[in-house]
């Protein structure tokens, strides 16, 4: 059963790892929320984009932080 104790300490790690990633990806918070929010609930994402925006830093900066080993892939189409 989730108690409230869990449901804080659960909302206390999501700001940990939204906080983690905002280091290395700057200024697209949307994304970042979204992209996390997918990785926890085990979804998959999609980003597109022009080069250098931060896809791939991203991804990877998301699966290191949710400490996941999810098998992230990258795919170059």
């Amino acid at each position: 059963m989730v108690t409230e104790k869990d449901v804080v300490k659960f909302g206390e790690q999501c700001a940990n790892i939204f906080a983690q990633v905002s280091r290395d990806v700057i200024g697209q918070k949307e994304v970042v929320e979204g992209t996390i929010i997918a990785m926890i609930a085990g979804g998959n994402v999609l980003l597109e984009g022009v080069p250098g925006v931060g896809k791939t830093r991203l991804g990877v900066s998301g699966e290191y932080s949710t400490c996941r080993s999810r098998g992230f892939s990258l795919r170059l189409t």
